[in-house]
């Protein structure tokens, strides 16, 4: 029957529209990713730089020159030791943390023992309905010692 009205009708996306639009997200993400530089810490220089825009680093005083120029922000994912060495050469500004509340029961430690001391800050955090928190955090200067405030409750 026509009353004349405009309608709109929505529907849950099928399973293989899905699989399309995460394909083709992925694709943009790759297409982007192979346009952007990135950046290898490697001291033996054993590493495959064949991948278009890759920079070989030979040690942390190549990334000290390269976080003194213009650019975009560099980004650093999965090397606790090159991570070790950025604490320690204070050269980190913001940490983005993913935490997922699963114990493995050992792992690799996120602050070594030689990490310079300062003080970041939250500036924003968000928890998915499974419990993943994922926090970030900006240089605040030095490390304020005191108490700390209480802990707020969640409900849910």
């Amino acid at each position: 029957m026509d009353d004349g009205e405009d309608r709109e009708y929505s529907r849950q996306p099928r399973p293989e529209d899905l699989i399309k639009i995460c394909a083709a997200l992925r694709i943009e993400r790759a297409k982007r990713f192979n346009e952007i530089k990135k950046y290898v810490v490697s001291r033996s220089g054993d590493v495959d730089t064949s991948w278009k825009g890759t920079v070989l680093l030979r040690d942390i005083d190549g990334v000290k020159r390269l976080k003194e120029e213009d650019g975009p922000n560099l980004v650093t994912q999965g090397s606790t030791e090159l991570l070790h060495a950025l604490f320690s050469n204070d050269l980190v500004d913001e940490i983005k943390t993913f935490t997922v509340p699963v114990v493995l029961g050992g792992g690799k430690k996120l602050f070594a023992d030689r990490s310079a001391p300062h003080g970041y800050k939250l500036t924003g955090s968000r928890v998915s309905g499974s419990g993943l928190v994922i926090a970030h955090y900006e240089r605040s200067g030095d490390v304020l010692i005191g108490e700390a405030p209480p802990a707020t409750k969640r409900n849910g």
